[in-house]
Parts: C-alpha cells; sequence; structure tokens
C-alpha cells in the first residue's frame, strides 16, 4: 500500500502486535497509542484486509464525530486511490463515505454518532 508520500507503507513492529489480537479472534481489541503514531494508517489497513478477506464485512467506522470518522475513511481511501491494483478490489463512494469491498461484497462505512441511526448493522469489524 502506497502512503500519500509515495514510500510504500511498512508499519512498525509494535502495532502489528494489536494486528495479531484483532485477528486471532478476540472481541474486544484496544490500541491506545500518542498522537501522531500512525493509529489512523494502521486502521485504514486492517480495514481494507478485512474487507478485502472477510465475505460480505461490514467494517462500521465510528467516533465521537463523523468528520473525526472521516479521517480514517480518508486515509483508508488513498490507499484505495494509490496502491497499484486496488482499483480492481475496491471502490470508493466519498460522498456516502463508504469502501465497498468488489472481491467478497465488503462494505467500510462511516456511521453517524448519533445512537439512533445504527439500526440493523451486523458488524464484522468495528473500528471506533
Amino acid at each position: 500500500m502506497l502512503l500519500d508520500s509515495g514510500d510504500y507503507w511498512k508499519p512498525e513492529e509494535f502495532p502489528l502486535e494489536y494486528v495479531e489480537d484483532l485477528f486471532d479472534g478476540h472481541s474486544e481489541v484496544w490500541l491506545i497509542l500518542p498522537e501522531g503514531n500512525g493509529k489512523t494508517t494502521l486502521l485504514g489497513g486492517v480495514a481494507l484486509y478485512h474487507c478485502d478477506y472477510t465475505p460480505d464485512a461490514m467494517v462500521p467506522i465510528g467516533a465521537s464525530s463523523r468528520d473525526q470518522c472521516q479521517i480514517l475513511h480518508d486515509q483508508a481511501a488513498g490507499f484505495v486511490r494509490r496502491s497499484p491494483g486496488f482499483k480492481d478490489r475496491f471502490r470508493v463512494y466519498d460522498g456516502y463515505r463508504r469502501i465497498s469491498g468488489l472481491r467478497k461484497n465488503g462494505r467500510i462505512q462511516v456511521i453517524a454518532a448519533d445512537d439512533r441511526t445504527g439500526d440493523g448493522v451486523i458488524p464484522t469489524l468495528c473500528l471506533l
């Protein structure tokens, strides 16, 4: 995956421990790091991976505000736009704040912080 700098993304070791716990099937995994340590980039990559390899994946992105969720969406969408071969695997719908996975019929979706608007969401991976 290509970063906005044009370099290929190579995550450091310590966040990969989080990813390992996440994919080991734990129902809840916390990633607590200070600002500027690549959490948004990591979670954007994880969301794309999950959406690409999980049949009918539903990955809601939630935060205290929709604008805050937009940052993670934009990071994942940037990976799709910049990375070779990703446009054949994903389609970005910026206006809907959605990324569709084309191989396995998955979806990454920004969800409003309003508790009255999340009805019917059956996630396969939640990013909050």
